[in-house]
């Protein structure tokens, strides 16, 4: 029963890992499906390749330990790229198999090297087995030329675990202490051929691993460029001996950085574990208490019990309230001569968790300072020892350990790795179950490695960098984020911050501000210090975290390393070669026409790269909004948003607005929110909040994108900028559709629209009972009770993908568009009569404004029975005029309405500068 009800600790974990890489894998698939190159990618980088900015660079591939045929690939892939090689060596461990073409050299056992390519030269490193995309060292070359500070450049990868079940490594930038641990650079990387060739054993794929290693410790993070694009496949096997070389390379670069460091080889394939010399200095032990004096007792005891001789002094830093009971606490110490304790008088007023860790760091007597919640205790002897080791690395300021939490029989983790998220904040990874012995995503959980911030309960920092940076802020992050914003700002000034599942601490959960909560006017105080501290952290921090290195762009704010698939963005940081938009549709028909549609067009005419969030699905609960955090990420020259009314899209904007201050904001509206006629479903909504809501929204917004004249007319004392783009069709999809005139049988009339056409079918309903004996009527998407008895048929609304192909089933002879004289339909488009063009159908309508624009070939009729019946009696008596009728509409469509045609009419409405720029 093991496999399918795993009970053990350990059986849990691998079934809670297998979970998630199948997740991950299911997800990747959907990622892909959106994230295929388009054909403005396609000419970003022929221009690159025609500029000169890119140029043919000579490529090495090395096929130590791999059959033939991955050498065969490699050459295939070469002669696909974008960017042929200029010229080609191929390191193997066998002879050259015969004469090689122009351009290429082999490097067998005994062969000369060949000639050192010049210093500033780019070379490209591929290991036989790794497939490469067309586009893979255009990407890598540009990244290099973009950046002037790297010596090497790699890109996320992926690879296939079993047909159809594709891992993605999205890896995010050099992260010094996990690579140390294992290769994660993946099977191609460009480097400066002055810094490859430094590298002992630069004739092996290992030297890239070699290089980075050396880089990352000599150079720092930033001269090994990591491209957030997947560019490569890895093979699915490390090549013979593969593990080998990689744990040499590294022994080799620590005993050159850290004499005195040894590698551990672990139970998880190609990592293992770093073990730097411990100089035993004395750590000075920092806990904010005074209201949890037995909690406090059991973390001191665990001190002396498993951290004999590491801790010099503990100081307690106290409340003037708590002074008196904490005074008796420390003479009744029994260990004092193990650990003495000190006493710090925080003083009085509100409780600030910042200004108790600032008095304790300039007290403090040593460099190392512990900073510990009073509900932590060490779990084993070599915790405190495993943090202090990590400062052997001069450019680390902060060291934290894994935190647990025993539950019965199951300790849980609530501290792993933490990474930079939503709003700025941090996002803490524990994995699928929080199991301990969970490997996690690329095994981070079991390996240490450099993180964006640190668990605020325990963490080991060196005080020499947190008082160089000002200490903790007292004034925006008192309580809940000052450990937080530190570690931002430590990393600002070049720090690093490391996370280790080697050191372990078990966590009670916050037990002071559980006893703070208890009064009801501090737990007031406390939530709102949360939100405040929050907010603080979205406008001042979330620029950084959407440009943190360590975390992919395409990996969710909210959810540790779990993909975004309803925001797949392919636009690559370090190819800025077009305007760049961020989109966010209804997903309504409008959101079709007025935003996916229109940037389709855009980026297809070659003038702007655009990303749309997928609208959510019918039935989906959550919806996908653009961010604080997207926004940071990738940095749109406009952000586009629609009829953004609801509480959740003004609480965006405004939040976009004061994190990104100079992002310029472009609403689209092609509908009234107000003056809705009372047959309208959102009528009472409408009257009482649309026009407020939108008067909002606008303010948050720097253009209007209208459909009409009328709708800029009524928007413009609302906002300065109005521009005009009328509805058209996309005719990739809605051309072909015209079907052969039906001969024989009973005209067919219909009409096509949603519920908020009530007021409007009722104009006609008398017309509908008076034919429904000589005509069939087809409704399509709502039909009024009072008319189904007349109706042949009717058919319900479809997806938008299936909506063009679904009305030209209805196979009409005769389309009708009724529509109510009233100021909500003055402003609406001539949408409708658009898609009865594409139909070919000839159409009666009433004659109002949106149907007189640019003159149709349409019967107009005012609002009267008789009208009505006069037009379509023309109609269905005259085959030959309903034919002559439908193709003028056709033909006007084409030469007026088509996507095509205002393509470039979109590009300017959204990106052309402010009035007066």
């Amino acid at each position: 029963m093991e496999p399918w009800l795993p009970t053990s600790p350990h059986s849990r974990a691998a079934r809670a890992d297998e979970l998630a890489i199948d997740r991950i894998c299911r997800d990747y698939e959907a990622w892909k499906a959106k994230a295929t190159p388009t054909e403005i990618y396609s000419d970003i980088c022929a221009e690159l390749v025609a500029k000169g900015q890119v140029r043919p660079p000579t490529v090495h591939i090395f096929g130590h330990g791999r059959p033939t045929d991955a050498l065969a690939d490699a050459m295939d892939d070469l002669g696909k790229s974008w960017l042929p090689p200029g010229r080609v060596v191929i390191h193997a461990d066998l002879p050259a198999p015969g004469e090689l073409g122009e351009g290429m050299q082999w490097v067998g056992p005994g062969d000369a090297w060949p000639a050192a390519p010049r210093k500033e030269e780019w070379v490209v490193l591929l290991e036989a087995g790794t497939r490469l995309e067309p586009y893979s060292l255009i990407e890598l070359l540009a990244a290099a030329r973009r950046h002037p500070g790297a010596q090497m450049v790699y890109a996320a990868h992926d690879v296939a675990l079993a047909p159809g079940r594709t891992l993605p490594q999205f890896t995010g930038g050099a992260n010094v202490e996990w690579l140390r641990g294992t290769n994660y650079l993946g099977g191609v990387a460009a480097v400066r051929a002055a810094a490859w060739q430094d590298v002992p054993g630069h004739g092996r794929y290992a030297s890239a691993y070699r290089l980075a290693l050396r880089l990352g410790a000599r150079q720092g993070a930033a001269s090994v460029h990591y491209v957030d694009k997947v560019l490569s496949h890895a093979a699915p096997q490390l090549a013979e001996g593969q593990e080998e070389e990689e744990f040499t390379a590294a022994q080799a670069e620590l005993q050159l950085l850290h004499p005195g460091t040894t590698l551990q080889a672990g139970d998880l394939l190609g990592c293992w574990r770093v073990r730097y010399p411990d100089d035993g200095a004395p750590v000075s032990l920092l806990v904010p208490t005074g209201k949890q004096q037995g909690y406090l007792r059991s973390l001191l005891l665990s001190c002396v019990q498993r951290a004999p001789g590491s801790i010099g002094e503990a100081l307690l830093v106290v409340q003037d309230e708590d002074l008196p009971s904490m005074e008796q606490f420390v003479r009744q110490w029994p260990h004092a001569a193990e650990l003495p304790l000190r006493l710090i008088a925080s003083g009085g007023g509100a409780y600030s968790h910042a200004r108790g860790i600032n008095l304790g760091m300039a007290a403090a007597a040593h460099d190392l300072v512990l900073v510990c919640d009073d509900d932590i205790e060490w779990m084993d002897a070599d915790a405190v020892p495993e943090l202090r080791r990590l400062f052997a690395e001069r450019s680390v300021a902060i060291a934290a350990p894994r935190l647990v939490v025993q539950q019965e029989d199951n300790p849980l983790v609530v501290a792993g790795p933490h990474l930079a998220g939503a709003d700025g904040l941090l996002l803490n990874y524990t994995g699928e179950r929080q199991g301990v012995p969970e490997r996690g995503c690329l095994n981070r959980l079991q390996m240490a490695q450099d993180v964006a911030g640190v668990h605020g309960s325990c963490w080991m920092a060196r005080r020499s960098a947190v008082l160089a940076v000002g200490g903790l802020d007292e004034v925006h992050t008192p309580l809940f984020q000052p450990v937080a914003d530190l570690g931002y700002r430590l990393q600002q000034a070049g720090w690093r911050l490391v996370w280790t599942p080697h050191a372990n601490a078990a966590h009670m959960g916050g037990m002071t501000l559980k006893a703070l909560r208890r009064d009801p006017v501090q737990a007031l105080a406390l939530s709102q210090a949360a939100v405040d501290e929050s907010r603080y952290m979205q406008t001042r921090w979330v620029g950084f975290a959407g440009q943190h290195p360590l975390y992919s762009k395409h990996l969710s704010g909210h959810r540790p390393y779990a993909l975004d698939t309803d925001m797949v963005n392919t636009w690559s940081l370090d190819i800025p070669a077009r305007p760049r938009v961020l989109a966010l549709p209804l997903r309504s028909g409008s959101g079709q026409y007025r935003v996916i549609e229109p940037l389709d067009a855009v980026q297809l005419h070659s003038l702007a790269e655009t990303c749309v969030v997928e609208p959510e699905k019918p039935g989906q609960t959550t919806r996908r909004v653009l961010t604080p955090l997207d926004v940071a990420r990738f940095q749109p020259d406009r952000i586009v948003v629609q009829h953004s009314t609801s509480d959740q899209d003004i609480d965006n904007l405004r939040a976009i607005r004061r994190a990104h201050p100079q992002a310029f904001i472009v609403q689209l509206m092609d509908d009234l929110a107000s003056d809705l006629p009372s047959s309208h479903p959102s009528y009472r909504s409408g009257q009482r909040e649309g026009h407020t809501r939108t008067v909002q929204a606008l303010a948050l917004s720097d253009r209007l994108i209208v459909s009409t004249q009328p709708l800029a007319d009524y928007y413009a004392p609302y906002c300065k900028d109005i521009r005009l783009v009328p509805n058209a069709l996309d005719m990739r999809h809605w051309s072909g559709l015209q079907r052969p005139a039906r001969t024989g049988e009973r005209i067919r009339i219909g009409w096509a629209g949603a519920a908020q056409h009530l007021g409007d079918l009722r104009l006609v309903q008398r017309v509908v009972q008076a034919l429904a004996g000589e005509v069939d009527w087809v409704f399509m998407g709502m039909c009024p009770d009072e008319l189904r008895p007349y109706v042949k048929e009717f058919h319900g609304f479809v997806s938008y993908k299936d909506y063009p192909a679904k009305l030209a089933s209805l196979d009409l002879d005769i389309a009708i568009a009724p529509l109510e004289n009233n100021p909500f339909n003055a402003c609406k488009s001539n949408l409708r009569l658009l898609e009865y063009g594409a139909m070919g159908w000839p159409v009666v309508c009433s004659d109002v404004y949106p149907y007189q624009t640019d003159d149709p070939p349409v019967l107009r009729v005012p609002d009267d029975d008789g009208a009505w019946l006069d037009a379509l009696g023309r109609l269905i008596a005259d085959a030959g005029f309903r034919h002559t009728q439908g193709q003028a509409l056709h033909g006007w469509l084409q030469a007026r309405y088509t996507l095509e045609r205002h393509a470039e009419d979109w590009f300017r409405a959204i990106f052309a500068p402010p009035a007066g720029q």
